[in-house]
């Protein structure tokens, strides 16, 4: 399995610090071409380009990508080797490439035409413009500036990053710009940020019709001096970084060639084609050593399974010699062999014929045993079909005697409960006369109530209505305590008659409870003697069954004695025409064995030069320094 590389996860500031000052370079450039070509003068420079708009404008296009960088910076640090996070890392760098530029890129656009519209607002009258429109010079100019500095800039940035990059995993997908486009495109950009530069100094009006060719050169001179400068870096960067690779993998090859296989695998410093090239020759480095390992340990082990195959040939031939001898004594014994086959089979007809005696005998006492033990069954069914009888009648004549004294409990039960009913009763009797006294006296009361509300006049009136109102609850209340006294005493007799009644029911379940008690006596008496009886019917039974049985063992027994006779007859025959064929069998075994060994002194042979190659195949590969 190809060796896994991993490096610490870390990034500087490196990129962005060059990333930035290079495009500090775009604003002083643009003021000192200004100058140099005379297109402004130096109190409108100071006018156009120191103001608080274009300064907040070039401030955002340097701190934009400085804030970009930071926040994607922190993202990146916290890669944690998972392949999730490894596609979310790779499509962040992609993100902070093109936002370092973009930013930049926009605000290169609104910085001039902030200097325009301040120029406008300050009422600049730009003498070498002759009232034209500025707008276009500035943008024109600035941006073609800012497309030379850009393809510097990208260049050294993608250069330091990529390198900074080497704990992040790379393959083709994740690659940013491919080495012929980093150097056509940036150049490009250059050359187009020369027309326009050029073009905005050309358009002047002051510079065209004031001055000669000599002047004209002398203010476009540092725009070309610029584009050679940017696509001078731009190719020196790109050639810089194929020849460090290059070095790279000369220095690695030399070790390779060297069998010397103990370097680390190289370091991804490019996303392009250079780095596809470092991550195939890892893989090869990788699949080459991994594969020497496997050959070094395979020709180990092959160099003793050769070893041990000489070894196992040697004693394979000594063996097969022993078996040639084996096979020879065999031969001879076969020869008296045949003979004993002959003798055993006329003793095996001979059994045969006493054994099919045996058999018919065994045949009779077999059939007298089976009679014995259908009488003996029948009498131990009928034996068991009258204890079966008596334990259904012991189970009914338990469960009526359960019965019994269960009837007998619950009339116990009721009696008493009568007698409690009726006691019950005696005291609600005591209660209902009580309550007609208390209606008597309430009705006394009442009446007195009412006679003494009269002599109060009109002031008792209200109390005379309250009296009344109890005079009639306590005559109601006498009236009802009459009923209940006469329905209780009805109750009471009724009660009484039920005690009387309950107790003769008593008396009678005790009777039947007493037979039942001696029937169940008898009952168990008659079933410990059927089971006494059963028990012996038993016995006899498994006797019969054991005779019956081992009869019938002797039966099969003598029946398999026939045909295995019948069998052994057979087979002496089959195995006397055997006896023949195997000798000639191992005739022709003899004539094989010779062969075979004649071939393993062969192979011998053979094996003992393959030793010899793997041997020297061994030393080849311990050549390599892995």
């Amino acid at each position: 399995m190809p060796q896994k590389i991993t490096y610490p996860v870390t990034l500087t500031n490196k990129a962005i610090r060059t990333f930035t000052i290079v495009f500090l370079w775009t604003f002083i450039l643009f003021c000192l071409t200004n100058i140099l070509s005379k297109s402004l003068t130096l109190e409108e420079l100071k006018t156009v380009a120191l103001n608080i708009p274009v300064i907040i404008l070039f401030s955002i296009s340097i701190m934009a990508p400085i804030g970009v960088w930071f926040i994607c910076k922190r993202k990146l640090l916290t890669f944690n080797g998972t392949n999730q996070d490894l596609e979310r890392c790779n499509k962040l760098v992609k993100q902070l490439r093109n936002f370092s530029v973009l930013i930049p890129g926009i605000l290169s656009v609104l910085i001039p035409a902030a200097m325009a519209f301040w120029g406008k607002k300050s009422e600049l009258d730009f003498e070498m413009f002759e009232g034209e429109k500025i707008l276009l010079h500035f943008e024109m100019l600035y941006f073609g500036i800012f497309l030379q500095i850009s393809a510097i800039a990208y260049s050294l940035y993608l250069s330091i990053f990529e390198k900074e990059l080497i704990w992040l995993h790379y393959s083709r997908k994740d690659n940013t710009l491919s080495i012929t486009s980093r150097l056509v495109i940036m150049n490009a950009i250059a050359i187009i940020g020369t027309t326009l530069a050029i073009c905005s100094l050309l358009s002047t009006p002051g510079i065209c019709s004031s001055g000669s060719a000599k002047d004209i050169l002398i203010s476009i001179a540092p725009i070309f001096v610029l584009s050679i400068i940017s696509i001078t870096i731009n190719t020196f960067n790109n050639v810089k970084e194929i020849s460090s690779v290059i070095k790279m993998l000369n220095l690695f090859l030399d070790n390779l060639e060297k069998k010397d296989y103990r370097s680390k695998t190289l370091k991804v410093t490019n996303r392009n084609e250079l780095g596809e090239l470092i991550n195939g020759t890892n893989k090869f480095f990788n699949v080459t050593k991994e594969l020497l390992k496997s050959f070094r340990h395979s020709s180990e082990t092959s160099k003793d399974s050769s070893e041990s195959l000489n070894t196992n040939i040697e004693d394979s031939v000594i063996r097969f010699q022993d078996i040639e001898n084996y096979v020879s004594s065999i031969r001879q014994d076969m020869a008296n062999q045949s003979k004993s086959v002959e003798d055993a089979n006329s003793t095996t007809s001979q059994m045969l014929i006493r054994i099919k005696d045996l058999n018919s005998a065994i045949e009779k006492q077999a059939a007298g045993v089976s009679q014995s033990s259908s009488a003996v069954e029948q009498m131990v069914a009928n034996v068991n079909n009258v204890t079966a009888i008596l334990e259904k009648n012991s189970d009914s004549v338990n469960e009526l005697a359960d019965a019994s004294e269960e009837g007998k409990n619950i009339v116990v039960q009721a009696v008493t409960l009568a007698d409690d009913v009726l006691g019950q009763s005696s005291n609600l009797l005591a209660a209902s006369e009580t309550i007609q006294a208390i209606a008597a006296e309430t009705n006394l009361l009442a009446m007195n109530a009412a006679i003494e509300s009269a002599h109060a006049g009109e002031a008792g009136q209200g109390f005379s209505v309250v009296a009344d109102e109890i005079r009639k609850l306590a005559v109601q209340s006498g009236e009802q305590s009459k009923n209940i006294q006469h329905s209780l005493k009805k109750f009471a007799e009724s009660v009484a008659s039920i005690t009387e009644n309950t107790k003769q029911i008593q008396e009678q379940f005790n009777v039947i409870y007493n037979l039942s008690q001696k029937v169940k006596d008898q009952e168990k008496i008659i079933s410990d003697a059927m089971t006494e009886q059963s028990a012996g019917n038993a016995q006899v039974l498994a006797g019969i069954r054991s005779i019956t049985n081992t009869t019938s063992t002797v039966r099969s027994s003598a029946a398999e004695m026939l045909n295995g006779g019948a069998q052994i007859s057979k087979e002496m025959s089959l195995l006397s025409s055997t006896t023949h064929t195997s000798r000639q069998h191992i005739a022709e075994i003899m004539n094989n064995l010779q062969r075979v060994i004649k071939s393993l002194d062969n192979f011998k042979n053979s094996s003992t030069q393959n030793t010899k190659s793997i041997i020297k195949l061994q030393q080849e590969i311990w050549d390599f320094k892995l």
